[in-house]
């Protein structure tokens, strides 16, 4: 991969935690809007929906949690200049390495979170790997084409296939091994699945000159219908961010909008990560159950996921039973939280809303 160079802009502020370290912007600018009462109670939903069809609420968002009964504009980030860096000693450079993106809570900003990704073994994803890799390397090698027909230097690649065949750990694979060490890796959607940064977040992102790459594990929660125009907008759109690479999952792309994947700037690659093959589910069993698999182990894994095998191939250890008794115990167990955890069983099923995200959560819940 291309080595690229450490920006020299020092805009952010560094904070460390007994539980975090991360970095964010500094300055904040608000507006707030207080709709009813004196704030120190939630409205509730009714009052909510009243009070926004008489306003346009485009651009506003609800923090309950933290204002009660207030909306909130989009929280804006006041130019720094070079007389406000110097009298601001706190300010920093943004460190290189991997981050998940925080949204504000009562407590802390919009931040960028340190963390370590998790070293897994890649298990028969050499093959993808290689291809997105020579479509990555080429993107790096002519950013001066990009230049040159001044079109914005960003790519995407969307992967997409049933739960448990491996897109995480190619995602950690590429991250861990094949990207410049001195990029950007940033987890987006980690405790709210369904945001993505600011503006003030994506503006300053933007004129930072190393590479960008933004992960975002399951795309769905941001492709709904309320959330679409802002993640269309920060794949292609006026929010999105030049030299940067965009890698988006999702086990369920028959669900997925078809503006997503239907232009070519929004996903330029479109891999389907499969059940494994015959000589991947060989490789799989032999490293997890450490000897030489029958041929009867190795035909009951067909057509059955990386994560399946792989536990099975442990379970088989842990309970002294073959592969295909394993694969049973398992298969059994899915089957079995599905009839207790479906919505026929009550309040707890999954799908039951137990919480407000957004105030598009609470809108839809009294439509």
């Amino acid at each position: 991969m291309v080595e690229q160079k450490q920006p020299s802009t020092n805009c952010w502020k560094f904070q460390k935690t007994m539980s975090e370290e991360y970095f964010y912007l500094p300055d904040k600018v608000t507006t707030a809007w207080k709709i009813i009462g004196p704030g120190n109670r939630q409205p509730n939903p009714l009052e909510l929906k009243k009070a926004l069809e008489k306003h346009n609420r485009k651009g506003w968002e609800y923090c309950g949690s933290q204002y009660p009964g207030i909306l909130f504009n989009d929280l804006g980030t006041s130019e720094i200049t070079s007389k406000q860096r110097k009298e601001n000693k706190n300010l920093v450079c943004l460190e290189h390495g991997i981050y998940y993106h925080g949204c504000t809570t009562a407590s802390k900003p919009e931040r960028l979170i340190k963390f370590n990704l998790r070293e897994d073994k890649c298990v028969g994803m050499e093959g993808f790997a290689e291809k997105i890799l020579i479509d990555l390397n080429r993107f790096l090698s002519n950013e001066a084409i990009y230049k040159k027909i001044e079109m914005q230097y960003k790519r995407g690649i969307l992967l997409y296939g049933q739960p448990g065949c491996g897109k995480t750990a190619l995602i950690r694979y590429i991250v861990n091994y094949k990207l410049p060490k001195n990029s950007l890796v940033i987890f987006l959607g980690g405790d709210r699945p369904d945001r993505l940064p600011s503006k003030s977040f994506i503006k300053t992102l933007s004129k930072d000159k190393r590479l960008k790459i933004f992960i975002i594990e399951e795309l769905m929660p941001m492709a709904k219908e309320n959330f679409l125009p802002i993640l269309l907008n920060f794949l292609d759109g006026e929010q999105s961010v030049n030299k940067s690479i965009t890698i988006a999952t999702t086990n369920y792309a028959n669900e997925l909008p078809m503006n997503i994947v239907e232009r070519p700037s929004r996903f330029d690659l479109v891999f389907k990560i499969g059940c494994p093959d015959k000589k991947t589910r060989l490789e799989i069993l032999k490293l997890y159950l450490m000897r030489q698999p029958s041929k009867e182990e190795l035909a009951v894994t067909t057509n059955k996921s990386s994560a399946l095998i792989k536990e099975a191939a442990l379970l088989s250890i842990l309970q002294g039973v073959n592969v295909k008794e394993a694969i049973k115990l398992i298969e059994n167990r899915i089957e079995m939280a599905k009839k207790d955890f479906s919505d026929k069983a009550g309040e707890i099923g999954f799908g039951k809303k137990r919480y407000f995200n957004s105030m598009n959560d609470i809108l839809d819940d009294i439509d």
